[in-house]
């Protein structure tokens, strides 16, 4: 019979790979919330928020992140051209999730280790032009029904499966 574990009974793991999750216009404080908590669940080691002012107070966010954004590193930049520049030459491979004209499926993504930078757009507009032009690759997630996008922290939690589900 399975018996439901506590969170101090789990059994994971930490990953060795490094996640930087890069966020693009993301604002709403339950967004936010949400994405530190996957961050913490998937290992992610920073999370950068450009092009909104966080609101770190906000009771909304807190409640969502469940206190892992006392934990996950975090920042707040207003450069983005600079940020990219320093995640590239660090080594970091630059992965846009967006639906363009070029992206490729996520299931297909490989990574092989590497360090990884993963931007997130918006909820109105999806990635800046700005960043998709730096991008090293880009991805969608396939979706079956009519609708073109989806919640930017389910998104973000189906990347950063398919990243360290498949990291060869």
């Amino acid at each position: 019979m399975s018996v439901q574990l506590t969170h101090d009974e789990n059994r994971f793991t930490e990953t060795n790979q490094e996640i930087i999750l890069f966020t693009d216009g993301v604002n709403s404080p339950a967004n936010i919330g949400s994405l530190f908590r996957l961050a913490d669940a998937f290992g992610v080691k920073e999370v950068v928020f450009t092009g909104t002012k966080v609101d770190f107070n906000s009771s909304r966010l807190r409640k969502t992140a469940r206190n892992t954004e006392k934990h996950i590193c975090h920042r707040v930049i207003t450069d983005i051209s600079t940020e990219i520049s320093k995640l590239k030459s660090s080594g970091f491979k630059l992965i846009g999730l967006e639906i363009t004209n070029t992206s490729k499926a996520i299931q297909n993504i490989r990574t092989s280790g590497e360090k990884v930078a993963l931007f997130l757009g918006g909820e109105q507009h999806g990635l800046s032009q700005e960043c998709l032009e730096q991008m090293d690759e880009i991805y969608h997630i396939e979706m079956f029904g009519l609708n073109s996008s989806m919640n930017v922290t389910h998104a973000a939690a189906i990347g950063l499966f398919c990243l360290t589900a498949n990291p060869s």
